[in-house]
């Protein structure tokens, strides 16, 4: 029985360029779907609206999700996209996931929606070998000024980490594992070298993940696969 949709807005973050690959992340497909399908099918099964935010997407109606831009007066950072969706957010709380992590779990993702629910911590976020996940996680609207405030040269670790107490909740490892065993929520395609071991892996239980150079310039722990 399908469960009921929380009063919770998915957020797809689609902005980045995939520089390295010289194409939209969000157009490349695994098995049948594009990268940005199975990210509006997974927000979707949870969350009672679905945004997708990013200026290197092309609306589809076929999606049944809503389309925002990210604004444009500022360099390109993560947090454009976060504080786009959490203006225009129908509800004010967003489950926000990178357009470039197609393996992500929808037991990881429900998870963070009931610690989130239990805690009431405006800030909700994976962390995976010592480093935090930021783009995947549980964001309230309350965050917005913070955000706005953030500088074009600190990433959202760092933004994440100097939050005062008790605004950001952690999920360690051992808790992530309850729901993805082996992180492959976590792996994520960069170059096409990524890609080719991604598609080529077959079924996900099968991957092996190994740290690689972080996005976004941050130190995180970022994966690739290895066959």
């Amino acid at each position: 029985m399908a469960q009921p949709l929380r009063n919770v807005s998915g957020v797809v973050l689609a902005g980045g360029t995939g520089r390295r690959l010289g194409a939209s992340k969000a157009y490349l497909t695994l098995g049948a779907q594009t990268f940005l399908e199975l990210a509006v099918e997974k927000l979707g099964a949870l969350c009672a609206e679905v945004l997708v935010v990013g200026n290197c997407v092309t609306p589809q109606a076929r999606l049944g999700a809503r389309f925002l831009r990210e604004a444009e007066d500022a360099p390109p950072h993560p947090a454009r996209g976060l504080r786009a969706a959490l203006r225009h957010a129908r509800y004010s709380t967003c489950l926000v996931l990178a357009v470039d992590l197609p393996l992500v779990r929808r037991e990881l993702l429900a998870g963070l929606l009931s610690e989130g629910e239990a805690e009431g911590s405006p800030l909700v976020l994976p962390a995976v070998n010592g480093f935090l996940e930021p783009l995947v996680g549980l964001y309230r609207r309350d965050l917005l000024p913070r955000l706005e405030a953030l500088g074009s040269g600190q990433g959202l670790q760092a933004w994440a980490r100097s939050l005062p107490p008790g605004e950001l909740k952690l999920i360690p490892e051992a808790k992530l594992r309850r729901w993805d065993p082996e992180l492959v929520s976590f792996l994520n395609v960069n170059t096409w070298a990524d890609y080719g071991r991604l598609t080529a892996c077959g079924r996900p239980s099968r991957a092996a993940a190994v740290p690689v150079v972080p996005r976004f310039s941050e130190k995180r722990t970022g994966y690739v696969l290895r066959g």
